[in-house]
């Protein structure tokens, strides 16, 4: 529902077969799968676990002598597996999908809407034409009150041609509409080149048929190839994350012995032998009384000399800048790219670890409490991955840190929960937040009779 409201103007209108945006829905699918899965995994484990719990049955294992952890443990490994195959998942599928939904949303963009005559208004579609009929027939071929604005010779309205009524036939083969008019005429004003915005007579052709082909291949929905595509960070795997590294932290390596190659000519160092001598690194020279000997004409040569040869040098190093800080921003997509493609597969392991453990305290089943326990912990993780990446994104902290503060944050959760359902903790015991609310309401009331 997301997709179709964010792209439902570039579909509406162009004729696109059903097919088309099915592709197209289920290659943005693919979007859906790093959000979908982590959050499946937490309420299925907090449901199972949930519902052991409830039913008593956590308790008969661990009245055998079978600990939490040995019950999570088989279920464990089976996540591991998820693991590895949501890595595989980002790594070649999700690059994939994103390359031909890409490339496909493209072409639906840049298709032309369908060839479509409305009663009483204009209609530009067809390249240098502007046609308006005042009505339409039911069969789709008949017009009446035809009225077609001429822009073959320039933008301006020069040729225009009026008739009663006409017939269309498209040949969808070539990609022809034939545009048959009947009892009209056709206006068209003639300028010279001299007197181009000299009004002269104009010259008028009546006819009883008269006969438009358009060339409608501009319509026609083309597949573009998809390796032209192949560049955004989104698109590429690990591998090909790497190599662009690679290529970036070179370009930025060549940048700075380049920049100071371009500024050499514009630097001058003082070789008065006077001062060689001189050890003292902050030396502070005055630079009016340097030139105290120099007449004012001079004087002025050198101001103006010196005022161009330093925004020649601001010019020169204001250049390099911005292309270094394009070259961090693409470096730091890239490692963000390289970083997510891991990260999923870590977080559905935490999530799972959070989840078990969580369903075993809270000790409810099924899709009520469950369903509001995951969905608060899978939005305090979503938040912490998102502003992880926004700060990576800013340049804030470095890429890695970014995007493995979920990890960093959810970890020691993990091991909280895990212990305490392990040692059968009443984390979520309503009997002991009500005491503790009392013996709260207690201390209040001796205070206040205190004074």
């Amino acid at each position: 529902m997301q997709f179709l409201w964010k792209y439902v103007d570039e579909l509406a209108g162009k004729g696109l077969e059903w097919y088309i945006i099915a592709e197209l829905l289920f290659y943005a699918s693919a979007h859906l799968v790093p959000l979908a899965l982590p959050l499946a995994v937490l309420l299925s484990s907090i449901m199972t676990f949930g519902g052991l719990a409830e039913n008593n049955e956590l308790m008969a294992y661990k009245s055998s002598g079978v600990s939490l952890v040995r019950v999570i443990s088989p279920l464990f490994f089976s996540m591991l597996f998820i693991g590895a195959g949501a890595f595989l998942f980002s790594n070649y599928t999700l690059p994939n999908a994103n390359l031909k939904f890409g490339t496909l949303l493209y072409d639906v963009q840049e298709k032309k809407p369908s060839f479509d005559l409305k009663d009483g208004l204009f209609y530009n579609g067809i390249d240098q034409y502007n046609i308006r009929v005042g009505q339409k027939d039911k069969n789709g071929e008949d017009i009446y009150d035809v009225l077609i604005y001429d822009h073959t010779t320039g933008s301006e309205n020069l040729i225009v041609i009026r008739a009663e009524k006409g017939k269309m036939k498209h040949n969808e083969e070539e990609n022809l509409l034939s545009l048959t008019l009947y009892n009209g005429h056709r206006y068209e004003e003639i300028r010279t080149l001299k007197n181009s915005h000299q009004t002269l007579p104009h010259s008028q052709l009546g006819f009883e048929e008269y006969q438009i082909v358009f060339d409608l291949s501009s319509f026609k929905f083309d597949r573009s190839d998809v390796q032209l595509f192949k560049g955004n960070f989104k698109m590429l795997n690990m591998g090909e994350l790497t190599n662009k590294q690679d290529s970036v932290r070179i370009e930025m390596e060549e940048l700075k012995p380049k920049t100071r190659e371009y500024l050499r000519p514009y630097l001058y160092f003082l070789k008065d032998s006077s001062f060689m001598g001189i050890s003292d690194d902050s030396l502070i020279m005055n630079m009016d009384s340097m030139l105290v000997q120099f007449q004012l004409k001079d004087k002025e040569l050198i101001y103006r000399r010196a005022l161009a040869n330093s925004r020649t040098a601001k010019h020169l190093v204001g250049s390099p800048a911005s292309t270094l800080n394009v070259l961090n921003v693409a470096m730091v997509g890239y490692q963000i790219e390289w970083h997510r493609k891991i990260i999923l597969s870590i977080v559905i392991l935490l999530l799972f670890l959070i989840g078990a453990p969580m369903g075993a305290i809270i000790r409810k089943g099924g899709l009520g409490m469950p369903t509001v326990v995951s969905i608060f912990l899978f939005i305090s993780f979503h938040v912490i991955s998102m502003t992880g990446e926004k700060l990576s994104k800013q340049l804030i902290v470095d890429p890695w840190f970014g995007m493995w503060l979920p990890v960093f944050v959810l970890t020691p959760v993990a091991i909280f929960l895990t212990f305490k359902a392990n040692s059968d903790s009443v984390l979520f015991s309503n009997e002991k937040y009500e005491r503790f609310m009392e013996w709260i309401a207690n201390k209040l009331k001796i205070n206040s009779d205190q004074i």
